[in-house]
This record gives structure tokens, C-alpha cells and sequence, in this order.
């Protein structure tokens, strides 16, 4: 089995499941043929989706009428971004397939090249790891569906209406999050881990043998061993030909990852503001429910809005954690980020790394205080305007 077959092989299940959810028959290594299927599938997909939002009234509409005017509010944004989830994803899938080929193609060559100098690859363990994220999104739809379902039941809907109410409002999370999931699986592809292990594996100096120490032991070597000098000069050729070659793919490593930034930067963009709006919204909604315990039944509407809040912040955690950690790594390679230097942002406007997440904590704060003073949220006006109450159940 050739490389190129076996690296393709590896990253199939990644493949089959943004085919499913997004464009992933259009993105990857497909002939025209198979292109066409996925755009006609991408389009057939948009359509349905619009067609049933037109046929269909989201249940949640129940809850929006005599409400107060931020309340109402809050609840239009997020109907708004939940409809443009799927379309936009979608989009920004068929306008970034030239570019996912490129980088991977790129990223093939690097880790091929890396295998010929014996850096240990473990394509296998790679296809592996994909099973940890494929676990980890079916946890989160389990996790999302159960939290819905249980108060969907008590306003008595149908199974075909809750059906419908997942497609139209939960598909577009589940459609961001495997975008999501298959950028931050690509930066962690980028080997640069194991090309700074060749490099410190061919350091003569350590702790316990600084450099004035290694010059007294080569004059002794070479007083000793009168074959000594030739062994040294094959043993220093061989190293300049692996640094040489490392410097190579760091810098193809750099490009590759720069191409993925490019790639992903808009859906990165678009992810990051969304759930970050989302987290303020939520945390607005759960202050007026916690401040008016008539309006829904508490506990499982407790549960449902921390679930999301932990869920959009923890996309934001992951995806800056991801991307720090790939800087961290190119940051050992010292000479390389003074002439080259990577960050990851989205598409300029800012910095993907752990800044992110102390800026979204304190914007969303901010935000947040600002929704409950304009609000003016009292429990007279919900008990008043509620036409859903425990006593209703």
C-alpha cells in the first residue's frame, strides 16, 4: 500500500462525517464525479432545510409572545443565527474546497517526507484518535437531544413535531460543531512535535553535559582514537543533512499550517461570534427564569441553559487550546519563529489562543450586566404576561 493511499485511508472516518453533515464529498480527495454528488447533496440539503422552516412553526414560538421586549429580543437573535448555522457552514464548505486540498496534499508530502527521515508517524494511532472526537460529538447530540426532549414532552407536542423541532434547531449546532471538530483534528495533524524530538535527539549538550564539558571530552576522544576524527565528521554530516531537512518541513509545517488558518478562518469566525453571542443570550434567559420560578418549570430549564452555556464555552476553550498548543510547539524551533512567525486568528480580527477565552469571559460578563439593567427584569411583569405557569402542567 502506497503512503498516499495509507494517509487517506487513515483519515477516512473524518471524511464519511462531515460527507454526512457538511461538505465533505466536496472538500476532499474526490474526482468530478464525486464533486457533483456532494454539491447537488449540499444544495438538496439547503432547500429542505428553508422548505420546512417555511411548512413548519417552531414549538418554541409558544414561549414568545407577551414577553418583554429584551426577552423577545434575545430570542430572535438566536432563532436568527440557529437558521443561518446550517446554510452558512455549508457555503463556506463549497468556497474553501480548493484550499482543504491544497493543505492536505501539503500535509502529505510533510509527513511523507518526515517518514523517510524516520520520525516515527503512527498513521495508525492517528486513525484511532479520530474515534475520540466521532465519541465525543455523538456524547454531545445524546446529551443535547435528552435536555430538549425532556421539556418538549411536557408541553405535550408530537414525536413527529419534536422531530421536526430537532431538525430545524439542533442540525445546525451538529453541523458547526463537525466543522468545528475536523479544523482543531487538522492543526493537531501538523507534526511538529515529533520534528522538534529528532532535533533534541541529535543534541550532544544536556544538563548534565554542558558545552564546556562536551569540548574537553571530543580533546580527549580525539588524543585517544586516531580513527575518532572520521567517525565525528560522518556522525556531523549526517546531522547537517537532518537539520537541513528539518528546517525544510518545518517550514512547509508553517505554510501547511497557515493554509489550514486560511481555510477554517471565516467558519472559525463565524463559530467563535455565534457561540459567543449564544453564551450571552443563555445567560440572560437563565437570569430571568432564575429571578421568575413561575415561568417554566426550573430544573429542567436550569439543566438546558447550562448545558448550552458549558457547551459554546467549552467549543471556544478547545478550539484556542488547539491552536495554542500547535504555536507552543512551533515556538521550540527558537531561530524559525524569529524569521517566521505563525499565529492563528480569524481571518485578522483576532488571535486564536487562550486570550480569546479571557476576552469572551469578560466581554460576555460585561454584556450580560448590560442585558439585565436595560432589561429591568421584574417577577410582577413575567408572573402577569406568563401564559405558561406550573400550574398549567
Amino acid at each position: 500500500m502506497s503512503f498516499s493511499t495509507k494517509f487517506r485511508r487513515n483519515v477516512k472516518p473524518l471524511i464519511i462525517m462531515n460527507s454526512i453533515f457538511t461538505t465533505g464529498l466536496v472538500e476532499y480527495f474526490v474526482d468530478d464525479k464525486i464533486s457533483k454528488i456532494g454539491t447537488t447533496y449540499a444544495c438538496f440539503s439547503i432547500v429542505l432545510y428553508f422548505s420546512l422552516i417555511h411548512l413548519f412553526s417552531l414549538p418554541t414560538t409558544t414561549f414568545k409572545e407577551n414577553q418583554p421586549f429584551i426577552t423577545i429580543l434575545t430570542y430572535q437573535i438566536y432563532v436568527y443565527i440557529d437558521y443561518s448555522f446550517h446554510v452558512v457552514t455549508i457555503i463556506f464548505g463549497l468556497l474553501r474546497r480548493k484550499k482543504v486540498r491544497s493543505f492536505t496534499s501539503q500535509l502529505e508530502t510533510c509527513i511523507q517526507t518526515m517518514d523517510q527521515l524516520n520520525i516515527p508517524m503512527n498513521l495508525s494511532t492517528c486513525f484511532w484518535q479520530q474515534y475520540y472526537p466521532v465519541l465525543s460529538f455523538i456524547f454531545i447530540i445524546i446529551s443535547m437531544i435528552s435536555s430538549d426532549y425532556l421539556w418538549l414532552k411536557l408541553l405535550k407536542f408530537s414525536y413527529l413535531y419534536i422531530f421536526f423541532f430537532f431538525y430545524l434547531e439542533r442540525y445546525p449546532f451538529m453541523v458547526l460543531l463537525v466543522v468545528d471538530i475536523t479544523f482543531v483534528y487538522w492543526m493537531r495533524q501538523i507534526k511538529f512535535g515529533q520534528l522538534n524530538e529528532l532535533l533534541k535527539g541529535m543534541l550532544t549538550t544536556t544538563i548534565h553535559s554542558p558545552q564546556h564539558k562536551r569540548v574537553l571530552c571530543m580533546r580527549n576522544r580525539m588524543s585517544d582514537s586516531p580513527s575518532s576524527g572520521i567517525h565525528r565528521t560522518d556522525k556531523s554530516n549526517e546531522d547537517l543533512i537532518k537539520i537541513r531537512k528539518a528546517k525544510e518541513i518545518h517550514l512547509e509545517l508553517i505554510k501547511c499550517a497557515r493554509n489550514i488558518n486560511d481555510a477554517y478562518g471565516l467558519h472559525i469566525l463565524f463559530s467563535i461570534t455565534t457561540a459567543f453571542i449564544l453564551i450571552i443570550t443563555t445567560a440572560y434567559d437563565f437570569y430571568c427564569h432564575f429571578l421568575i420560578k413561575y415561568y417554566y418549570p426550573r430544573l429542567f430549564l436550569y439543566i438546558t441553559n447550562l448545558y448550552w452555556i458549558s457547551y459554546l464555552g467549552f467549543k471556544i476553550i478547545f478550539v484556542s487550546h488547539a491552536c495554542t498548543e500547535t504555536v507552543t510547539e512551533i515556538r521550540d524551533f527558537t531561530l524559525q519563529v524569529i524569521q517566521n512567525p505563525l499565529s492563528f486568528t480569524t481571518c485578522g480580527l483576532f488571535d486564536l489562543d487562550y486570550t480569546l477565552i479571557r476576552g469572551v469571559i469578560g466581554t460576555v460578563i460585561t454584556y450580560f450586566v448590560i442585558l439585565i439593567q436595560v432589561g429591568n427584569v421584574s417577577m410582577q411583569t413575567f408572573v402577569e404576561n406568563s401564559t405558561f405557569t406550573t400550574n398549567d402542567l
